[in-house]
């Protein structure tokens, strides 16, 4: 059965889905503690001597930010999920992609802007019912 852990990330990356969806803009008292946990997390991975990815996403999603690809609170949620759990920060960036694309496909402008935390809210949830479903019961 996954963790409480996954399960409260999951409900706290809904909550952003669902702020940046009607206000297009996710609250702090959200996004600050996951970034901080997040970078805590992946240093913690780096430290237990495992590959240092978590770090190497969470700089990418700085990057990427820095660029203006990526807003605050959809590095900061990423940053969170990536340092805490892989494969849910894996699952929201494809949902994020997946979303981005086809919004550009569908508006025909590179240069659209979208609600992403909704995108990684939906896949984070996702993949949270889908560890449900495939855990072996004991």
């Amino acid at each position: 059965m996954p963790d409480l852990l996954h399960f409260a990330l999951t409900a706290l990356v809904i909550l952003g889905g669902q702020q940046d969806w009607r206000r297009r803009e996710v609250s702090n008292w959200i996004t600050i503690p996951l970034f901080l946990l997040g970078l805590a997390g992946a240093a913690g991975w780096w430290l237990c001597g495992h590959l240092p990815i978590p770090a190497l996403a969470i700089l990418s999603f700085l990057l990427f930010w820095r660029l203006g690809w990526l807003g605050g609170a959809d590095v900061k949620i990423l940053a969170g999920l990536w340092g805490l759990w892989p494969l849910g920060g894996l699952a929201a960036i494809l949902g994020l992609g997946l979303w981005g694309l086809l919004a550009i496909l569908l508006r025909r402008s590179p240069s659209i802007r979208i609600p992403g935390v909704v995108a990684m809210a939906f896949a984070t949830g996702l993949t949270f019912l889908l560890e449900i479903a495939i855990m072996p019961s004991n």
